[in-house]
């Protein structure tokens, strides 16, 4: 069986997530709700990851992009997952994280 990415997007201001897609929402096992107003950093697993997202989230204000980069995630049945996210500055003050995962 081959696999298959799938790609949750998520919308913040580079701290709090303002919104949520389906895809995202299966992901995290979560539902919308459970997302938005959540700081996007609370996501990652490891403290030291969030630490290294917190400097990353610094270079996306100045540059507009930052990724593809792999972290490792906190689902909220409390599994972990490693996935891929690439973040974008869409609006002023505003950016969009796609994060993949290849389901099996």
């Amino acid at each position: 069986m081959a696999a298959t990415n799938h790609t949750g997007v998520v919308i913040h201001d580079s701290r709090i997530i303002l919104d949520a897609d389906a895809e995202a929402c299966e992901m995290f096992r979560c539902d919308r709700a459970a997302l938005i107003g959540l700081e996007i950093i609370d996501l990652l697993f490891y403290e030291d990851f969030q630490r290294l997202g917190e400097l990353r989230m610094k270079v996306l204000r100045e540059q507009g992009r930052i990724g593809p980069v792999e972290y490792p995630f906190n689902r909220f049945d409390g599994a972990l997952f490693w996935a891929q996210v690439t973040t974008e500055k869409i609006a002023e003050g505003m950016y969009r994280s796609c994060i993949t995962y290849p389901f099996y």
